[in-house]
């Protein structure tokens, strides 16, 4: 599994995707999917799922919110053919669409309230 979704994010970044970019999934219920559904996470694209069911006019608006690019099931094949390459995770936030900078993650206030009994 590691392997296929190491190839579909090669072949995603490939098709021009990067972090932050938004990517639209019409996919069925296999393992292919949920691994496209994985690499397209491991890029650090917006993951937008389309389900079956849908209107035309709901699809349309769907694909309307900035989505650089539409994966079908019969696209995924074509995603598979990259030379996988090496998946990493460097436990630091993605860096931020536009900027050489890393997100920032913030912490809450300290004077917050708490909203849960301790």
């Amino acid at each position: 599994m590691l392997g296929l979704v190491a190839r579909i994010a090669t072949g995603l970044r490939a098709n021009g995707l990067s972090p932050g970019d938004g990517i639209a999934l019409l996919l069925g219920v296999t393992p292919e999917a949920f691994a496209t559904i994985l690499a397209a996470h491991a890029v650090g694209a917006r993951v937008v799922g389309v389900r079956p069911g849908l209107t035309e006019a709901q699809v349309e608006h769907l694909l309307s919110l900035d989505i650089a690019l539409v994966v079908r099931d019969s696209d995924v094949a074509g995603l598979t053919k990259a030379s996988p390459e090496p998946l990493r995770c460097t436990g630091k936030p993605a860096t931020s669409p536009g900027s050489s900078t890393p997100a920032a993650a913030r912490a809450r206030p300290r004077r917050a309230r708490r909203r849960t009994p301790r």
